[in-house]
């Protein structure tokens, strides 16, 4: 078995009966936003990577409205760590 990203494991969690946070899997920022729009604000930003340390990368971000959403998911997509790239 491979590395799970961080979805992944919450959909395991989810299917034997651990409670969850909710959250939307977004690839581009139009999902994004309607992810945020569906879940109300404030949301987590989060890129998805089988690699630790994203928060100090700056590829894990609260946002509070639409346009801290607007600044953020772009450089959040186009993120790295070494060289494994931001799922997307």
């Amino acid at each position: 078995m491979g590395l799970l990203l961080e979805f992944e494991g919450k959909e395991v969690f989810k299917e034997v009966g651990i409670p969850i946070l909710p959250g939307i899997v977004a690839r581009n920022m139009n999902e994004a936003k309607n992810a945020a729009d569906k879940l109300g604000y404030p949301v987590v930003v989060k890129g998805q990577l089988t690699h630790g340390g994203r928060g100090k990368a700056g590829l894990i971000r609260v946002v509070t409205n639409a346009q801290e959403l607007q600044e953020v998911t772009p450089t959040i997509l186009a993120g790295k760590i070494k060289d494994m790239q931001v799922q997307n």
